[in-house]
C-alpha cells in the first residue's frame, strides 16, 4: 500500500487508477495519481446565479441591485454617487484608461462540452480529472456531459475580445490532450458541443506564484469615490474570491487597505503599495 504524502497529509492521497471505479476509462498509461481529500467539482454558471440569489436573501435592510451599464472609465463610475467602487472585471480591469499600468497579462482560453450519443456504459466517469488539462464531469438533469479545458491564446486584449468561440481550433488544441487522458473521447460515443470563450486575467508571476491584485487606488480627480481594485485572478477565481472578497469588504467599509495582504497590493498604482 503507497504512503500517504509527508506534506499535507489531510488534505491529499495518492491513488492507484485501477483501483478506483469512479476513473472508469482513464488511460491505463496513466497508473497512479494524488486525490484532494476536499476537492469539489462546482458548476460555475449555477454557482454564480445560487451565489447572487445569496446575497439578495441575506442583504436584510439593505437594497441589492444588479445594474447593467456600460463603464470606459473610472469617471463614469464616478457619477453613481457611491461612497466606494470596486472594480473586478477580470481582463475588463486593463481596457479601463486609467488602469492600463496594471500588472496584467491577458490570455484566452477555450472550452468544449462532450456529450454522449446515447446512455453508453454505467461505469461513466465520475471525478474530475487534472493532467495539463481537465476533464470534469456535470450533470443536467440525469444527463452526463464531461466539461473540458482549456486553450491558452495569446494577443494583445485589443485582438483578443474580438474573437470568439472557435470549435476546430479548440479540438486542435485540446483533443490530443485530452483524448491520452481518457480515450473514450475519440470514439463516436461522444459528441463535441457548445465551444465557450473566455479572457483570463494574470497577474505577473512573483515567488509565491501569481497572486490576484486587490487595492485601493491613489485618489484622482477622475472619481468622487474611493475606488478599489479586485482583479488578476486568472483561472482561480472559485479558490480565491470567497476569502479575498471577505477581505476587500472589511477594507472598504473600514476604508482601510491594511485589511488586505501586503503581496496583493504589489502596485504603483495602490495608496498602500506592498512589498517590492
Amino acid at each position: 500500500m503507497a504512503r500517504p504524502p509527508a506534506r499535507f497529509p489531510m488534505e491529499i492521497e495518492p491513488l492507484r487508477l485501477e483501483d478506483e471505479p469512479c476513473l472508469a476509462g482513464v488511460s491505463p498509461r496513466i497508473r497512479a495519481g494524488i486525490r484532494i481529500k476536499s476537492g469539489l467539482t462546482i458548476n460555475g454558471q449555477a454557482y454564480s446565479r445560487a451565489l447572487w440569489e445569496h446575497c439578495q436573501q441575506t442583504a436584510g435592510c439593505c437594497s441589492v441591485e444588479w445594474i447593467r451599464r456600460k463603464v470606459e472609465s473610472l469617471a463614469d463610475a464616478s457619477d453613481m454617487g457611491a461612497d466606494a467602487v470596486v472594480v473586478c472585471l477580470g481582463y475588463g480591469s486593463s481596457l479601463i484608461p486609467e488602469l492600463r499600468s496594471l500588472a496584467i497579462k491577458c490570455v484566452a482560453g477555450q472550452s468544449i462540452d462532450f456529450v454522449r450519443r446515447s446512455d453508453g456504459p454505467v461505469n461513466d466517469l465520475s471525478c474530475s480529472l487534472l493532467a495539463g488539462k481537465y476533464i470534469a464531469p456535470l450533470r443536467d438533469g440525469g444527463r452526463l456531459r464531461l466539461h473540458c479545458g482549456a486553450t491558452q491564446e495569446h494577443g494583445n486584449i485589443e485582438d483578443l475580445v474580438r474573437r470568439e468561440a472557435d470549435m476546430e481550433r479548440a479540438k486542435q488544441e485540446l483533443m490530443p490532450e485530452l483524448t491520452a487522458l481518457y480515450p473514450e473521447l475519440s470514439t463516436d460515443s461522444w459528441v463535441p458541443t457548445n465551444p465557450r470563450y473566455g479572457i483570463r486575467a494574470l497577474a505577473n508571476r512573483e515567488n509565491e506564484g501569481r497572486l490576484p491584485l486587490c487595492g485601493l487606488l491613489t485618489p484622482s480627480t477622475s472619481s468622487n469615490s474611493d475606488v478599489w481594485v479586485f482583479t488578476g485572478l486568472g483561472s482561480r477565481g472559485l479558490i480565491h474570491h470567497a476569502l479575498l472578497g471577505e477581505l476587500m469588504a472589511k477594507a472598504v467599509i473600514y476604508q482601510d487597505p491594511g485589511h488586505l495582504p501586503d503581496e496583493l497590493q504589489r502596485s504603483a498604482l495602490f495608496e498602500h503599495s506592498g512589498p517590492e
